[in-house]
């Protein structure tokens, strides 16, 4: 099933109606009007005055609030390898692909990779294409100009050298916050941060000891700390940066940009590490691992779709003008009457909020609806 590609959202201010006259408004002519990423369909006109089956004439377009959905991705050496005939970072671009060719016309996105696509090595990352607004794929098929703008510029980002997630997200975190909507971040990578020049630890948070790594001819054990600056120039850079990369995360939600940690194969002996970013960044899962896992390109499609529309389709509705008579709303999903229902089906929330709970919201959310109307004149059908 396809992602709603529109939302048809809108109040109609009634003039008078019986109890036959219960069908929504066309979505063909309805004003187009967004909220949480939904864009409505149809002409540019709202519907007639005299429009057939309505029960009003005024259209009240819901507030536009498309979040923004930036992804910061892993381009470390590591990334390199391959799963099912595509590296790591090949497979990250192609499950951005596909959550943004269902939900990018409803949300503003962008991009960022580390390491530092120039400099590489253990330079912080650098953004490679800045936050704009979605919009639909051409009506002949194929990507939209933008995401196929996104997609191009991470493919011409090389892929190499460490992790360097704290310095990263302190290089962004004033872009970030500064945004005047709701930011959400999706943290993908393949291991533990590290990058941290002034980081030191002992073989327990050193990923050479972590993984089992062996250093020329030497075995990284108990026994030899391969971190230890005297063993090599800048070995400490190996060290897990764990204390100041959630630090960072935990500044950005601080300040109002929840982060999603998606943790790929290679991942798994981070995991401590990576429940702690997610923790830290409010959105984690409610079970272990608290973080997104996702050891196949189709765990990880699937963990950045079901991301993408959470935060893409907003089971919270806002009018911007309180309807005049609140007990005469009605709730449609397609053709089909929603029954108000404080668990079940909708409810307000306050005068200019309306909220699909229960099963709805899930519907809602798992893309099975093509447009959401929201009709005022007729009494409200109650469950």
């Amino acid at each position: 099933m396809t992602l709603l590609t529109v939302l048809t959202v809108g109040v109609i201010v009634p003039v008078g109606c019986s109890q036959e006259e219960r069908a929504p408004p066309p979505a063909a002519t309805t004003k187009p009007v967004n909220d949480a990423g939904f864009i409505e369909s149809g002409g540019d006109e709202p519907p007639p005055l005299d429009a057939s089956g309505l029960c009003g004439n005024e259209l009240i377009p819901i507030v536009d609030d498309r979040p923004n959905l930036y992804f910061v991705v892993d381009h470390s050496g590591s990334m390199n390898q391959k799963v099912a005939g595509r590296t790591l970072a090949e497979a990250t671009h192609d499950a951005i692909r596909d959550v943004l060719s269902l939900v990018g016309p409803h949300v503003r996105y962008g991009a960022a990779v580390f390491p530092n696509p120039i400099i590489g090595d253990c330079a912080a990352g650098a953004e490679v294409y800045g936050l704009r607004a979605g919009e639909p794929a051409p009506a002949t098929g194929g990507l939209s100009a933008t995401l196929r703008g996104l997609l191009n510029e991470l493919d011409d980002a090389p892929v190499r050298g460490g992790t360097p997630v704290s310095t990263t997200l302190e290089v962004l975190s004033s872009s970030l916050i500064g945004e005047d909507r709701r930011t959400y971040v999706i943290l993908a990578t393949d291991g533990g941060p590290n990058c941290n020049p002034k980081q030191s630890c002992g073989g327990e948070d050193c990923q050479l000891n972590i993984e089992g790594a062996t250093v020329g001819d030497f075995e990284c054990n108990e026994q030899l700390n391969c971190c230890d600056p005297d063993f090599a120039l800048g070995a400490q850079l190996n060290c897990l940066d764990r204390d100041p990369s959630v630090a960072q995360v935990a500044k950005l939600r601080a300040n109002g940009v929840d982060t999603f940690v998606i943790g790929m194969l290679g991942s798994e002996p981070y995991q401590d590490t990576l429940n702690q970013l997610a923790v830290a960044g409010g959105r984690s899962r409610p079970a272990n691992p608290r973080y997104y896992p996702a050891d196949s390109p189709n765990a990880l499609s699937d963990a950045l779709v079901e991301i993408g529309l959470a935060v893409a389709i907003s089971c919270t509705i806002e009018l911007d003008a309180k309807p005049p008579e609140p007990n005469k709303v009605n709730v449609y999903f397609d053709q089909t009457l929603v029954p108000s229902d404080a668990t079940d089906g909708w409810r307000w929330v306050d005068d200019t909020h309306i909220e699909l709970v229960g099963s709805r919201c899930i519907e809602l959310q798992s893309a099975k609806v093509d447009q959401v109307q929201i009709v005022s004149g007729c009494p409200t059908e109650v469950k």
